[in-house]
């Protein structure tokens, strides 16, 4: 009804707690079926199998880093499509740093920068991140990926 009534009720709630069991780190958490439902979190397109099974190289393995800052809510992702000619590569990135991609690209795959385009479609909004530390490991991945092709 009104700010005393409130206080006075807020003074009557007793909380009880329970200890359980922290969970740390991703595995602990698949174990413990503990996590949020995401209803309609899968994203398929094609025939994964088939299209792994024609590939001339197939790329397999896990990383850990333990560096945190950001949760974003879009895919972070890269494709990286090597052009044959002159070692030209296109890189669809996201990112909010195209210039950095492509110095870290060229850098990386020994060519000279204007041999490397970088295109990013529909960013979100600005987080540090994506600007400075935009070149992450599945980009480093993906670059790994295209030396392996062009050998």
């Amino acid at each position: 009804k009104d700010q005393e009534t409130a206080q006075r009720a807020a003074r009557m709630v007793r909380v009880e707690y329970q200890d359980l069991p922290a969970i740390v780190t991703m595995e602990e958490a698949i174990t413990a079926n503990s996590h949020h439902d995401w209803p309609n979190n899968i994203i398929e397109s094609g025939d994964v199998e088939a299209a792994l099974s024609k590939a001339e190289h197939v790329v397999e393995g896990s990383m850990r880093t333990g560096a945190q800052e950001h949760f974003y809510l879009e895919t972070q992702a890269t494709i990286a499509i090597p052009h044959g000619e002159d070692d030209e590569i296109t890189i669809w990135a996201s990112t909010q740093n195209p210039t950095a991609t492509q110095m870290t690209v060229a850098s990386v795959l020994g060519i000279q920068a204007n041999k490397v385009v970088v295109r990013v479609k529909r960013m979100g909004g600005v987080l540090e991140e994506r600007k400075v530390d935009q070149f992450q490991f599945q980009r480093l991945l993906r670059l790994q990926q295209v030396k392996l092709v062009a050998r």
